[in-house]
């Protein structure tokens, strides 16, 4: 079961970035030192939550992506490229560990 919540995080976090024009988002795990205003843990766990779906079923089909919670946000990210397929493969094999 943890294999398919990594799997289905992965893809949060991949609609997460592509939504908001991120660069790249990285583990805590690896991270030296991050100011504390750049952590979407929490955002990434709330959005993870509100889907309602069953575990291991986050991006196979419609339902899988993550809703805009502002209309500032589209205008936030006007100058971000669009979505691509950037880290897919790497979110099918993702894994979290200490």
């Amino acid at each position: 079961m943890t294999a398919k919540i990594v799997h289905d995080l992965a893809q949060v976090i991949r609609s997460l970035g592509e939504r908001d024009g991120y660069t790249m988002v990285m583990e805590k795990g690896s991270i030296l030192w991050g100011a504390p205003n750049i952590d979407i843990t929490d955002q990434v766990i709330r959005n993870y939550n509100t889907m309602h779906v069953q575990i291991g079923t986050v991006g196979e089909g419609g339902g899988g992506g993550v809703a805009r919670t502002s209309a500032s946000t589209e205008r936030e990210r006007a100058g971000a490229p669009e979505p691509s397929d950037f880290g897919a493969t790497a979110a099918k094999r993702s894994t979290i560990s200490k």
